[in-house]
C-alpha cells in the first residue's frame, strides 16, 4: 500500500492536523473578537474632558472634610432655575489648583469649601462606563478660577 493509498488515520500526524485546525480557528476568532471589544470599551476612555462652570452645591462629611460630589452648572447649559445644577462625584484627595496656578494635593480645594457656592470652576470630569443608577461622571481635578 502506498502512502496515497492509507487512510488518513494511518498517516502519522494528519488525523492530529485536522483536528486541531477548528480549534486554532476558534481560538484565532477569539483573539479578534476579544482584540475588538478592548479597544472599542478602551477608546477614548482615561482622559478627562475639561469643562467650566459654577459651583452651586458642595456634600461633604464636615466643613474641613473631603468633598464627596459637587452640585456643578456646566457653561453652556440651560436650566430650569437658578441654583440648580448637576450633582458629580469628586475622587478622594483630588488633586486642584488655586487661582494663582499653585498645585495642592490633600487638602480640601478652597474653591469647594463650605458654603462657597456661586464659584467658577474649571473641572477636570471623567466619563466613566456601566449600567446602573449612578453617574457617568466623575471629577478627577479642579482648578479654581477665583
Amino acid at each position: 500500500m502506498t502512502d496515497s493509498a492509507l487512510p488518513s488515520a494511518a498517516v502519522p500526524g494528519v488525523a492530529v492536523r485536522r483536528s486541531r485546525l477548528p480549534l486554532l480557528l476558534a481560538l484565532t476568532a477569539g483573539l479578534l473578537v476579544g482584540a475588538a471589544a478592548t479597544s472599542y470599551l478602551t477608546h477614548d476612555r482615561g482622559v478627562p474632558d475639561i469643562v467650566q462652570g459654577t459651583v452651586s452645591g458642595v456634600a461633604a462629611v464636615s466643613d474641613q472634610g473631603d468633598v464627596q460630589a459637587i452640585a456643578f452648572r456646566f457653561d453652556g447649559r440651560d436650566y430650569a432655575g437658578p441654583g440648580m445644577g448637576e450633582g458629580i462625584p469628586v475622587v478622594p484627595d483630588v488633586p486642584w489648583t488655586d487661582a494663582a496656578g499653585q498645585d495642592h494635593q490633600g487638602d480640601r480645594p478652597s474653591c469647594l469649601a463650605a458654603g462657597a457656592y456661586g464659584r467658577r470652576v474649571e473641572l477636570g470630569v471623567l466619563t466613566v462606563g456601566g449600567e446602573g443608577p449612578w453617574t457617568t461622571q466623575l471629577v478627577v481635578w479642579v482648578h479654581c478660577l477665583q
